[in-house]
């Protein structure tokens, strides 16, 4: 029984690991590529009391 979780968790590792690596590369391409308003400088951007973001 032992032995066949092995061959199960093997022949799933690959899948395992691309769906791990895309998810990285997403957070990475989130908080890298398309930085967040909050990130700029106060006097770009305005923060109004309801959420939304303006920047000139």
């Amino acid at each position: 029984m032992f032995a066949r979780m092995i061959r199960c968790h093997a022949r799933y590792q690959a899948m395992i690991l691309l769906f791990l690596l895309a998810a990285a590369m997403l957070t990475f391409a989130a908080t890298v590529v398309s930085p967040s308003a909050e990130a700029k400088p106060p006097s770009e951007c305005y923060k109004y009391p309801d959420g939304t973001i303006e920047c000139e």
